[in-house]
């Protein structure tokens, strides 16, 4: 009895000795696989994010549930050799009990380690992170500041100094008037130059024109000989053509010259704007008077233009119709009044410089 009972303990002890190995190899593998498998997903979200500091923790509690559970497959193998069902029980379940408790520890101990150094590495690079970041922020607003500001003051200068060079103020008015009225007084001042036909009187009325251009802008010569033509259209004998054609060639003169002085601010850039406005000066007289001025006397005192062409013909035969009368009367005319007004306005302007800017 005593015998059968021993070898009835043996085999028992054998076949729940191998159920509990595979047991242990199954739940060994279960643990592997779900720890292996949530472990790489951590880490890989992690490593995604912040970097590979979960895959060491990962890989930490899988080293440490393998080794445990081993040591505890080995204890269980060691107490089934020797023990009785029951004590074989016990020592299993202790056995099992106190590895679950030593792997959740050391799982504890080793994920609250490393998710404190985690913690301390994303604290220390979100702070480094953010400083860095507060720093460029900072530069960066502090120099699109100055540029801005930098802009801004230069924006208001220059306007300012737009502003004051194209303001005209009360003093600068009176002198465009006093401008004018010399211009006025110069123009009942006219010669007849014997080889232009009667009705081409040379003046040099554009003088203070020329003056005030330079002085005080295109705005300057334009008022001048604006306020002129319009007194003269009092006393006018044109019908007011003569009085409009003055005012465009006067224009057509200081515009150019003006500018182009204005530019240089020099004798050079007095010459090189002289010429370019005697030649703009030419050649609006000959295209006005081809187009307008001459077909418009015509029609206002019921001449034909062929008495414009005859009278110019007593002085110049090669005058034979109105292109001709343009090309070489009123043309040369031209150029000849504009060279003499800017060749003495000039030096006046030296001359009364100080005292028209004072």
């Amino acid at each position: 009895m005593s015998k059968e009972y021993e070898n009835s303990n043996e085999n028992s002890m054998e076949n729940l000795e191998k159920e509990i190995a595979g047991e242990m190899e199954d739940m060994a593998k279960g643990i592997k696989d779900n720890v292996g498998g949530a472990s790489q997903d951590m880490a890989k979200d992690v490593k995604d994010n912040i970097g590979g500091a979960s895959q060491d923790a990962a890989k930490g509690t899988w080293n440490n549930i393998s080794d445990k559970t081993q040591d505890m497959v080995k204890n269980i193998k060691d107490s089934a050799a020797n023990k009785t069902v029951q004590d074989f029980a016990k020592d299993v379940k202790d056995n099992v009990g106190s590895t679950a408790q030593d792997i959740a520890k050391d799982v504890k101990d080793n994920v609250t380690g490393k998710a404190q150094d985690f913690a301390k590495d994303v604290k220390d690079n979100v702070a480094g992170k953010t400083q860095d970041m507060a720093k460029g922020v900072r530069d960066n607003v502090a120099g699109r500041t100055q540029d801005v500001a930098k802009s801004v003051k230069h924006g208001l200068t220059t306007d300012s100094k737009e502003a004051g060079k194209k303001k005209i103020t009360t003093r600068e008015m009176v002198t465009i008037a006093m401008l004018a009225a010399v211009s006025i007084i110069l123009s009942f001042f006219e010669i007849q130059i014997p080889i232009f036909p009667s009705f081409l009187k040379l003046d040099i009325a554009d003088l203070p024109t020329v003056i005030g251009a330079i002085a005080f802008g295109p705005i300057g010569g334009i008022l001048v000989t604006l306020i002129r033509n319009l007194v003269q259209l009092t006393r006018t004998t044109t019908g007011g053509v003569g009085d409009f054609a003055n005012f465009v060639m006067a224009c057509s003169l200081c515009i150019p010259l003006c500018l182009i002085f204005r530019k240089f601010k020099n004798f050079k850039g007095y010459v090189l704007g002289s010429v370019v406005g005697v030649i703009v000066m030419a050649a609006v007289a000959c295209l006005l008077n081809y187009n307008i001025l001459i077909p418009l006397f015509s029609a206002l005192f019921g001449a034909p233009i062929e008495a414009f062409v005859g009278m110019a013909q007593e002085f110049n035969s090669h005058v034979v119709d109105l292109k001709t009368l343009v090309l070489f009367s009123i043309g040369p005319f031209n150029l000849l009044k504009g060279a003499i007004i800017v060749i003495i306005s000039y030096p006046l302007w030296k001359a009364l410089k100080k005292v028209i800017r004072k």
